[in-house]
């Protein structure tokens, strides 16, 4: 069964909150806070802040969530994306096709380098 997660971003302190609804006393208490700290439409203005964990797992352990960024074998740069029910990958700049996460998972390792937030720099390298 998938761990529900979530990962919240703070736009003022530039860093990831995270959520996990199977300790559901520390997801309360957090989400009390937040709704002091932020607007009602903090979220719903900003929709990428709020990103899901996808149930995978790099080749370290490391979780992956939507908005992660990784570089495929061909060095193009990839971000993470939910859509139509699904968790899948698409090139940052090209006309790559789309692919469902799970068979990139199962075809090549993926090393993620970086996330949409923390290091917006990396949605200004080219791909091939």
């Amino acid at each position: 069964m998938i761990n529900v997660k979530y990962r919240l971003w703070d736009e003022d302190n530039k860093s990831f909150c995270y959520l996990d609804f199977d300790n559901l006393e520390n997801t309360r208490s957090l989400l009390d806070s937040f709704e002091d700290y932020f607007s009602s439409t903090y979220f719903k203005d900003n929709p990428s802040f709020i990103q899901q964990f996808t149930g995978l797992k790099n080749r370290v352990g490391k979780e992956i969530y939507t908005g992660d960024l990784y570089l495929d074998n061909w060095d193009n740069l990839m971000v993470v994306y939910f859509e139509n029910g699904c968790f899948s990958v698409k090139m940052v700049k090209g006309d790559y096709a789309n692919y469902l996460i799970n068979e990139i998972e199962n075809s090549e390792p993926i090393e993620i380098i970086g996330s949409i937030h923390q290091n917006p720099e990396l949605l200004n390298l080219s791909n091939k």
